[in-house]
This record gives structure tokens, sequence and C-alpha cells, in this order.
């Protein structure tokens, strides 16, 4: 399991889906995360919550996880017990058609956590540039997203919606503890 397991054995399926409309494979994000590491553009962890919310930042952030030689006691067994952590009392399952969405700022270790998890777990990762609870509506149905992390002020905006804004999408994808979440 993890990224580069994914990556090797399914290049070719959905990793990232970004605010520009592009489709990052597994193959071109990973071959993203390799570029990064062996050129140690990513030396400085301290500029990773700098960058804007792109897939090259979610690369930076894989790059330090898969390759980083200062992470040399972080080996790959440690990184899925982390990821598994995570998912495991969710019930949640390696790939199994699970999709996260990411909108939260990155700035916030749980949000780049739970991406990270979600690619070691061979999730594709749909990425919002901004908040906005129509969007995230919009891009759940889309996408069939399964999961995602929201601050408690994003939370509170979704559920204030009123019911013929939020009626029109087809949002029985995202799941809690096994269980439909009413939005």
């Amino acid at each position: 399991m993890g990224f580069r397991h994914f990556a090797q054995q399914s290049p070719n399926h959905l990793a990232l889906a970004a605010p520009d409309g592009r489709h990052w494979s597994r193959g071109e994000l990973y071959a993203e995360c390799d570029r990064l590491g062996c050129s140690q553009q990513a030396s400085d962890r301290d500029s990773i919550a700098s960058l804007p919310h792109c897939p090259g930042l979610i690369a930076m952030a894989l790059a330090f996880e898969i390759d980083d030689p200062a992470m040399a006691t972080l080996d790959p067994p440690q990184v899925i017990e982390k990821a598994r952590g995570r998912m495991q009392p969710f019930g949640i399952q390696p790939e199994q058609d699970n999709v996260h969405y990411c909108v939260s700022p990155f700035e916030s270790d749980e949000a780049m956590a739970w991406a990270l998890a979600s690619l070691h777990y061979g999730h594709p990762v749909v990425l919002a540039d901004r908040w906005e609870a129509n969007s995230m509506l919009r891009d759940i149905a889309r996408y069939q997203v399964t999961t995602c992390y929201l601050t408690q002020a994003q939370l509170s905006d979704l559920l204030a919606m009123p019911e013929d804004m939020r009626s029109p999408f087809q949002l029985s994808s995202i799941c809690l503890l096994n269980s439909p979440v009413s939005v």
C-alpha cells in the first residue's frame, strides 16, 4: 500500500483534480514528486505552507514523505501506519472508489494529513482553491466525493445553506462512519 505502490500499479488512475480543472494521474503526480525530491527544490519544509493550493504543493509534501533523507526514521511502513490510523476508525478502505475533497488551507496539519493519507490509500483528491459551499456541493456530485476535511466554520456554512440550494446536488456519496451524512 502507499501512494508509490498505487502510482506504479495504476499510473493512469486519477490522483488529483486541481482547482484549475486539470486532472493529474497517479503517474504524473508521482513523477512530480520524484522531480521535486531529486532536485532538492523541496529542501525547506517551511516553504510548503506558502505555496498556492495546487498539485505542486501535494507533490512537494509527498516528496518529503516518500523520499526525504532527513526523514529516514519515517520509512514507508510508518507512513502507511499513519494513514491507516487516520482511515480505519471511520471504516475507510484502500481504493474502493473513495474520493477525498480538500478545501481547507494547507497551513492546517489536519487538512494536509487527510489529503496525503487519502493518496496513500489510493483515493483521488479533489482540490479547491477557495471555500465556496456551492462549489463544494457541485464537486461532491461531480466526483462522487466520499470524504472531506472541513473546519467548523465551513461545516456550519454548508449546513446553513437553504434546502433549495442543496437539493439540486446528488450528495449520497458522502459518508461518515458508514452512514450517509445529511447535508
